[in-house]
């Protein structure tokens, strides 16, 4: 028997969106709740759906959360793996691979404060 093995193409979620020039919003909540799952992350601009050939299926409102900015940026990685990103401004579907998250320092302001940095190199 035959068998061609092909391995998921991975990426970090931050080359991803370079990849396809997709700004990150990471939305503070004013109040602490679920859990103390204070931020919010999503693509700006973008939908989710489950798969690229059904007119039927709707696209899904998908968000990360999490206690800090980057809980939130990963905990969003990993709910839109292997799903499909609709860019509201373009026709078609880009297929999303498995995801990485970024490494976290330890506190939630230092870690954006460090990507903003990075993104202005």
């Amino acid at each position: 028997m035959k068998i061609n093995f092909v391995e998921l193409p991975k990426m970090t979620i931050e080359e991803f969106a370079d990849l396809h020039n997709l700004t990150m919003v990471v939305e503070e909540r004013p109040v602490k709740i679920n859990n103390n799952l204070r931020y919010h992350a999503f693509f700006d601009g973008c939908e989710i759906k489950n798969n690229d050939y059904s007119s039927n299926d709707l696209n899904r409102v998908v968000i990360g959360c999490g206690a800090t900015p980057i809980e939130a940026i990963n905990n969003y990685a990993e709910n839109i793996e292997f799903l499909y990103l609709i860019k509201s401004r373009d026709k078609g579907s880009i297929k999303i691979p498995r995801l990485f998250g970024i490494e976290s320092t330890g506190s939630g302001f230092n870690d954006i404060v460090n990507l903003l940095q990075k993104e202005n190199r």
